[in-house]
């Protein structure tokens, strides 16, 4: 899960959601249920993982990264 262009659409959703979801600095319950409902418990733990170990520079990388290789591969 480590290079942002080889994410799923599963994977760029649950981390832009996660990156979302704590943009408060607090990611609740019912945010973490959502992001669970938009994909699933695996995809979820595997992504939250990577997250947990990112800062928000990472994140932001990441994030553009995975968009800018998923546009130029269509």
């Amino acid at each position: 899960m480590d290079k942002p262009n080889q994410w799923s659409k599963k994977e760029l959703i649950a981390y832009i959601l996660l990156y979302l979801a704590n943009s408060d600095l607090d990611q609740s319950s019912e945010e973490k249920e959502y992001i669970i409902s938009r994909v699933n418990e695996e995809t979820f733990a595997s992504v939250h993982k990577e997250f947990e170990r990112d800062n928000d520079y990472q994140c932001i990388q990441k994030i553009i990264t995975s968009i800018v290789f998923c546009f130029n591969s269509l």
